[in-house]
Parts: C-alpha cells; structure tokens; sequence
C-alpha cells in the first residue's frame, strides 16, 4: 500500500442514501467533501426499499403489545417476522434488549424521539430535492393504511387517538371511501386510515443514483473504495486506510448501514446491531391503476406504486446477512396483495433481499466524537429520515456541538468514550 499525504476536510463513508445525502448536504453548505464505498452508491438497502416516506410512523417497533403477538408470529409460516433457526443462539443477546426496549418508559421516549426526526422529514426532503433539481421522485400524495377484515379495522382505529395525540394528521376512510380512492381495491374491505402528509418516492433507487450525480457535479469526489482501518492521529484528524493508498480527514461521517459495525469496531466501539432481512417483489406489469403507497394492516407490508410497476415490499427476517435469500419471503407478498388487489398481475416480477440496519431500540445512531460523526442504525425509516438526518449532521459540525439531539428529546445520544454503551442498550 502506498501512503499518501492527501486531505480532505469531510469524508463520508457509505453510499446509501443516509451517506449520499449527507455528503450533498455538506458540499451544499460549502464543504469540501469525499464519498467512500465499496460499491456504487445506491446499490444497498436504498436499492430495493418500499420507497415510502413514511413521516407518520412515530411509534417504535418494541412495544408493551407486541410482547403478546411474538410468539404465535413467530411459529406462522406466513408471518410478516421469522427467526432462521441458525440464527436463535446468535439472536438471543439483541432480543433480550429488544424486549427490554418493550417497556413502556422506553416505547414513550423512542416514540418521542421518532416524532422528532419525523416532524420535518417531507419539508426536508422537499427542499433537498427542489435544490438538487430532483422533485420528480417526491409524490406527496399521501398513503394509506388497508383493512382487509373487520377485526383489522377494530384494532386499527385504536391507534388513532394516538396519532392525534402526537399531531399525526389522519382521516378514517369507510369502505365506499377506500373503494373511491383505489379503484382496483377488492370490494369485501373495511376501509382504511389515509396520511394526507405522507408520501412515496417513485424510484427510490434514482434518488440516490441522481443525487449522486449531482453531488460529483457540483464539486463532490467519490472513491470506489472498501476501507480497511481508520486511525485517530489527534482530536481533529483521522488517517483512513483503503489497499491503495489512505487519506487524511478533518471531519469522517460513518454512515454505512448495516456494515457500520464493522467500520466503528476499527475505533474500539461496539453497538448491538441487527441484519433484520426485508424482501421485495417488484411487479413491472401490474395491470392495475394505483396512485397511493398502500400498508396492507394484517399482513404488514407495504404496496407502492412506481415508475417500474408497483413495488410490493416489507416482512422482518432475522438472520445472519450472508444466509442465502429465503424468496419464499418475496412470493407470499404477491399471494396476500391478491387478497386486496385481486387483478393484480405479477407478470415480469422481480425479486430482492437487503439488510436493514437495526438497532434493539429502533433508533438510529445520530453522534460524534471528536472528529467523528455517526449516523446509522435506520432500520425502517433510512429513506424517510435521510434529509433531516444530514441537516442534522452538519448542524453538529457546523455549531460545534456535541450532541444536537439530547436525551430529553428521546433520543439518549450522549458523547463520551464509547457513546454506544451508555445507558442505551
């Protein structure tokens, strides 16, 4: 390997859409900015996410009531979790914080907490967009939550006190309603919830690709590049290593998903982080006119409408990252969209896998140390939170704080010698 004496004064690694906005985000307040991954930008989780910008998802995935549903979920086929059974013995640690994470204290200040990140993620994004010229990809249409059966609609319209409660603009839609706006909607449904302040990316793929673009015409570098080490010089630069050469940071933002473990663990840190598996079909001729993101309430996964077709995506699959897809978990999205969307066609469908970043307590990772910035651990919500979460970051570097979330805000980010184990997990 040879050395170099190079310098950049921001460098973020990972090209997903956490990392890609951010690097935009910093070159647009006038920074000098170099991207690093192993492969091209976009080609991870923001390849083959359900493209909903889902600003109304505030309550985090432990619960008091999801407790009671584990088990059964856990021992049906078709169920939108699953546990590989060679994972069990490795999944143990993080379930039992997760079902720490269940109490009710923790959901109250988890829940806070993604109320905060959500409030302006679509005026966030609006304006990211309108700046890099990308507006095409943003539907603000709203979307729409299914019920199929009766019992789903009793135990969908308990949450909506919840939502008013938290400011979440929602409307109940009867049948006849449901029927208007989704003329392809089965006739034996029981309405819906509709999120007039909720959106879906058409492509959310290209999102990444032309921002990108945008970020390398405007000045921003991009080294195709797997980082092999990263060593701390002082309190204000960073040597990072790569098989061919290194590079000097002032300022290093690690943002690489699911492999941020890894790339943290090279600066002695440790974080209990999931490969939680998602699937997706994606239908290229549908054959049915849809205009809205759909979440199917009983089976969990979520309809999206897309310059490609429509997108069938979702389902929780624990299980090492390098295990061989289980498409089984791809097929049965198609069997259970027929149970809403009976003329649905999957002709020219598509399969896919990625792994969600996932942390027990849903949160993302939002933090710095010295020189060091962290922003992973999205899970469900990387897209939607992708733009605030860069206004974020830089507001940290730029107003020289430590922490611009605090832990009165849900959050519990909290700087010290290893951030990740304190109070926390």
């Amino acid at each position: 390997m040879t050395r170099t004496n190079k310098k950049a004064e921001c460098v973020v690694i990972g090209g997903g859409i956490i990392g890609v906005t951010i690097a935009y985000e910093l070159l647009r307040q006038g920074r000098s900015v170099t991207l690093i991954d192993k492969d091209q930008p976009g080609k991870g989780c923001s390849y083959g996410n359900a493209g909903h910008f889902a600003a109304e998802q505030i309550f985090p995935m432990p619960s008091p009531s999801l407790i009671r549903t584990v088990p059964s979920m856990l021992l049906d086929p078709d169920s939108p979790l699953t546990l590989k059974a060679s994972y069990f013995l490795s999944f143990i640690p993080w379930g039992l914080r997760f079902l720490w994470n269940c109490r009710q204290k923790l959901f109250d200040r988890g829940t806070d907490a993604l109320k905060f990140l959500n409030k302006t993620a679509l005026q966030d994004w609006t304006e990211l967009l309108e700046d890099s010229g990308l507006q095409k990809y943003l539907t603000k249409k709203g979307t729409i939550e299914v019920f199929k059966t009766q019992k789903g609609r009793d135990s969908g319209l308990k949450s909506v006190p919840n939502f008013i409660k938290h400011d979440i603009s929602v409307q109940i839609l009867s049948a006849a309603d449901l029927k208007e706006k989704i003329p392809a909607i089965t006739d034996d449904q029981h309405g819906g919830l509709f999120f007039p302040h909720s959106g879906h990316s058409i492509n959310p793929y290209g999102i990444v690709r032309d921002l990108h673009e945008s970020f390398l015409k405007q000045g921003g570098k991009f080294l195709l590049e797997k980082v092999e080490n990263i060593k701390m010089l002082s309190a204000e630069q960073s040597e990072i290593i790569f098989k061919t050469g290194s590079l000097i940071a002032k300022n290093i933002f690690i943002c690489s998903g699911y492999e941020s473990q890894k790339i943290i663990k090279m600066l002695g840190y440790i974080v209990p982080m999931t490969a939680e598996r998602g699937y997706h079909v994606m239908l290229e001729k549908p054959n049915i006119p849809l205009e809205y993101a759909l979440t199917y309430h009983e089976r969990k996964f979520i309809i999206t409408p897309m310059e490609q077709g429509i997108r069938l995506a979702g389902t929780v699959e624990f299980s090492h990252a390098d295990d061989p897809p289980n498409y089984h978990r791809a097929r049965m999205l198609v069997k259970f969209s027929k149970e809403i969307l009976p003329n649905i066609s999957q002709e020219g469908s598509e399969e896919w896998m990625g792994s969600r970043p996932t942390l027990p307590d849903y949160l993302p990772v939002l933090d710095k140390v010295d020189n060091v910035y962290f922003a992973f651990g999205h899970n469900h919500l990387g897209l939607t939170q992708a733009a605030s979460t860069a206004k974020i970051m830089v507001r940290m570097m730029t107003e020289k704080t430590t922490s611009f979330l605090h832990i009165q805000q849900g959050l519990n980010i909290q700087q010290g010698r290893n951030p990740f184990r304190l109070g926390r997990f």
